[in-house]
């Protein structure tokens, strides 16, 4: 209980801001779990493990996590999942090991051991495939792989009434010679192009976290390299969901230990390259290293989760001042009228909550 104290002491936070409710589910899994994602509706979730299975676990009316399908979904360690968004229907993405990805998709009224049904194996891949993710719902039914060789694949299902048939929509390799290990597809709509980023290990340390993005030339291009300064490499990557900024929020976990958010900007006339970065966070206050990183749907909160089991919430905070510029009188009626202001414009993050 001391140490508890003296580390809400370093982060600023009091006992009560710590959650007092946890539950634990026995997953049945046999291995090391490699990741555990929820659905769009937050109702739903997927864990994989290297036991080559695939669980779904289903919320009820009391808030408990029943199992409802199981799956032996891969001939190897099963690295990550994705769900696609439900106007696609409940379908999920896998990737292994052995070398391959592979859209599941499930079937209403049949058994627990049956629902589950594979409709795709895309084995372009040489290499243990370790990252995978559904694109945003608007740029269509798209999927990105990545894998060990530094490819990565982008697959698009032209019928999503048929999702046996998944056509290649281009691959580029990431620079340097280390192999992938993470990607994020930018869910914002204001981007004009389709926008991924890469997290990578082994490479050089500039190159160990890139940006890339999708030209009209049809064609993808890294747009952002050398601003991740980091030895060993990226284990996690996430960009924000984007509701209404002007620039783009780019968190990651890296190989020295540290969680780091950048702010992505477009460039100004005459500057160099086509964003400008800036790095807004960057911790270090834990001994072990960080794991994963998430985002709120809303893009304000970020979640991290370290070795030692210990789960961060990170918020950034604005210092916004307020000032009354006066009365107007319009129909005998008298208003009176403020303006916020920005008084800095670099946002400060700290850890919200932080539990074990």
């Amino acid at each position: 209980r001391t140490e508890e104290r003296k580390k809400n002491e370093r982060t600023g936070m009091s006992d009560d801001a710590h959650p007092k409710a946890v539950r634990f589910t026995e997953t049945g899994h046999r291995d090391f779990m490699h990741d555990v994602v929820y659905n769009f509706y937050g109702k739903r979730m997927a864990t994989c493990s290297s036991d080559q299975t695939v669980k779904i676990w289903n919320q009820n009316e009391s808030g408990e996590w029943e199992l409802s399908g199981s799956i032996k979904a891969h001939n190897g360690s099963i690295w990550r999942l994705s769900w696609a968004h439900p106007e696609f229907g409940q379908v999920i993405a896998t990737c292994s090991f052995d070398n391959t990805a592979a859209i599941w998709e499930e079937q209403e009224g049949k058994e627990a051991k049956d629902r589950w049904t594979k409709r795709a194996e895309l084995s372009e891949s040489r290499t243990s495939v370790t990252g995978v993710e559904f694109g945003p719902r608007h740029l269509g039914f798209k999927l990105a792989a990545c894998s060990e060789d530094g490819l990565v694949r982008i697959y698009e299902a032209m019928d999503v009434v048929n999702l046996t048939s998944w056509t290649p929509a281009g691959e580029f390799k990431a620079r340097g010679k280390g192999h992938c290990t993470c990607l994020s597809w930018n869910p914002a709509r204001s981007v004009a192009n389709m926008m991924i980023a890469i997290g990578c290990s082994g490479a050089e340390g500039s190159n160990n976290l890139q940006v890339w993005e999708h030209e009209e030339s049809r064609r993808w291009v890294s747009v952002l390299d050398g601003f991740c300064l980091v030895d060993g490499g990226v284990r996690d990557v996430a960009f924000a969901p984007n509701m209404g900024r002007s620039y783009h929020l780019l968190a990651a976990t890296c190989m020295d230990r540290t969680l780091r958010v950048w702010k992505l900007t477009a460039a100004r006339d005459g500057a160099s390259g086509k964003y400008q970065c800036e790095e807004v966070l960057r911790s270090s206050d834990t001994a072990d290293m960080f794991c994963r990183v998430s985002w709120n749907v809303t893009g304000t909160i970020l979640a991290s989760s370290d070795d030692a089991g210990c789960v961060r919430l990170w918020k950034g905070t604005l210092n916004l001042t307020c000032f009354g510029l006066g009365q107007e009188s319009v129909s005998g009626q008298s208003f009176l009228f403020f303006f916020f202001f920005l008084r800095k414009q670099q946002t400060t993050w700290r850890a919200g909550s932080v539990f074990r």
